[in-house]
């Protein structure tokens, strides 16, 4: 080797430490970063084992004492079910939905002319009667509906409520665009619903799937289980439950409606025969809800209604699904493109599971601007009126007479 060869090789062996140096730190780097990952996943894997089986084993308690709910209260959600549970059987009819079937009690208050609490009185009682006239039957007709509740909340209510036998003979499930697309509620758990009956049910693998699968990890999920923990400290120790949950203080105002996730005392929702004439505009409010109706969140409460309405079949439940009456105002909100893509997968979904449906907007076509309190809500008239295709489409699905014969005796409803 000559000189010059030796000079030159001394001078490059410092670049050839220095490129293997950071061969070496970005192989380090790598592998660490690769080693976190596999971590970070098996972690993951982990909490979800954790959550699926672990939230099914919490039995649904609707206990409490005369002095709790008077002073105190209790969630919608609670209410709902203690309202279910009320009688040995369960109601014949079970009609789901959200706050837009507060018409229903708001028609029951103006036709009775009685006050109806929102808190101990779910059930429809000119249904009952339009049933009665139509069917001769004395059925019972409970309204299961929350202010908030998405399609996904429907499918969590049903699991809870139907879990065992008897069930409901027909299962009315009202929809409206916002039951699959709000941009105020982003996720499917961060619902009142979702919060109080998740940890009382069983999901099968597809719900499960159609639940989370697009929602990424949630911690939401893993906070689901702290819900026994609050019932235990409400029950054992009142005194640290006050503490990190303090109730409202009382007042003498009366509330018309409820807030999700407020809990809520018997006699503080009424609702009365002169309530539910004034009108609001909430037509910016439902702009920024219905923001971006193609996304992912519709096709995942689209999967809910799906998931929903194989459980009912599998549960031999016959199913009436009722798409809601809406405003011009409200309807033009969304584009022509998204009420075509609604509307076809709703009548496809219900075909795939033997559901009958009814289109209100365009098949009933009774109600016009004067019917409502705002863009989606019904005033107590207009609430009326829904009782009416409600009653004798929800006759006709259970094939006990024709539908002529049905149209023959339609006099004699409300």
């Amino acid at each position: 080797m000559t000189p010059m060869s030796k000079v030159s090789l001394m001078q490059n062996l410092p670049n050839k430490v220095i490129n293997l140096n950071k061969k070496v730190r970005a192989s380090s780097a790598l592998s660490a970063f690769i080693a976190a990952l596999i971590i970070f996943s098996i972690v993951i894997l982990i909490l979800n084992m954790l959550v699926y089986p672990i939230h099914a084993t919490v039995p649904l308690t609707l206990l409490a004492s005369d002095k709790e709910l008077d002073l105190i209260g209790k969630p919608g959600s609670w209410w709902l079910a203690k309202a279910y549970f009320s009688k040995p059987t369960p109601p014949e009819v079970v009609i789901f939905g959200s706050s837009q079937l507060g018409a229903m009690q708001g028609a029951d208050a103006y036709v009775y002319h009685k006050t109806i609490d929102y808190t101990g009185d779910h059930r429809s009682y000119v249904i009952e009667h339009n049933f009665q006239e139509l069917l001769n039957l004395n059925w019972r007709v409970l309204v299961a509906a929350l202010p908030g509740a998405m399609m996904s909340d429907r499918l969590i209510i049903s699991r809870s409520l139907f879990s065992a036998s008897p069930r409901p003979m027909l299962v009315i499930v009202t929809c409206s665009p916002r039951d699959f697309i709000d941009k105020r509620c982003p996720s499917p758990t961060s619902t009142e619903p979702f919060a109080f009956f998740f940890s009382h049910i069983v999901l099968s693998s597809k719900e499960e799937h159609v639940l989370f699968a697009n929602n990424g990890f949630e911690w939401r999920k893993i906070l689901c289980l702290l819900l026994p923990v609050r019932e235990f400290l409400e029950s054992k120790y009142p005194e640290v439950y006050k503490y990190f949950y303090e109730p409202s203080s009382k007042n003498s105002d009366q509330k018309k409606f409820a807030k999700p996730f407020e809990r809520i005392r018997r006699g503080e929702v009424l609702m009365t025969p002169n309530d539910g004439f004034i009108s609001y505009n909430n037509i910016n409010d439902y702009r920024i809800r219905y923001r971006d109706p193609f996304s992912s969140q519709f096709q995942m409460q689209m999967g809910c209604f799906d998931a929903l309405l194989a459980y009912l079949s599998q549960m031999n439940i016959k199913v009436l699904v009722i798409d809601m009456p809406l405003t011009n105002d409200n309807r033009k909100l969304l584009p022509a493109s998204f009420w075509q893509t609604y509307t076809d997968q709703i009548i496809k979904t219900c075909r795939k599971y033997g559901a009958e449906f009814l289109d209100i907007n365009n098949d009933w076509k009774a109600f016009g601007d004067e019917d409502f309190i705002d863009s989606v809500h019904l005033n107590p008239p207009g609430g009326l009126k829904l009782t009416r295709p409600i009653s004798l489409f929800g006759a006709n699905a259970l094939h006990l007479h024709s539908f002529e014969q049905l149209r023959k005796d339609e006099h004699k409803m409300f």
